[in-house]
């Protein structure tokens, strides 16, 4: 997890659909989960619950950001035409594919005490 201390942090800012990376839509969970996603916008433009910020990370040879912790909370905010509220870490290149394993290798989502990407810790 060094990528993570490596990164510069900046957030939560507003991240517009159109800058995010979703060539791999159809790989979230969040895509096949639609009920969830529904819960999430309810909750987002009410204002409660499952509104933190998603986590998205971008390096300077991509000019998007990737998910990398609340998709369903990001589809919400697309769903109801708002921007992803995210915390977005800048990362150098070479750290890309370790922040793409941890990803991938993460168990425990969203606020579980368990979920080693938490960044409200």
């Amino acid at each position: 997890l060094g990528w993570v201390l490596r990164a510069s942090w900046v957030g939560p800012v507003n991240i517009p659909w159109n800058r995010i990376d979703i060539d791999d839509i159809d790989s979230w969970a969040a895509s096949h989960q639609p009920e969830a996603v529904n819960r999430f916008a309810k909750d987002i433009k009410a204002g409660t619950g499952h509104t933190n910020p998603s986590i998205l990370i971008q390096d300077n040879d991509s000019p998007k950001a990737i998910v990398i912790d609340g998709h369903h909370r990001a589809m919400a905010n697309h769903k109801l035409n708002r921007p992803v509220l995210a915390y977005l870490g800048i990362i150098d290149p070479k750290d890309r594919q370790a922040a793409e394993e941890t990803h991938s290798k993460q168990v425990h989502s969203g606020s579980s005490p368990e979920n080693r990407l938490c960044m409200n810790r």
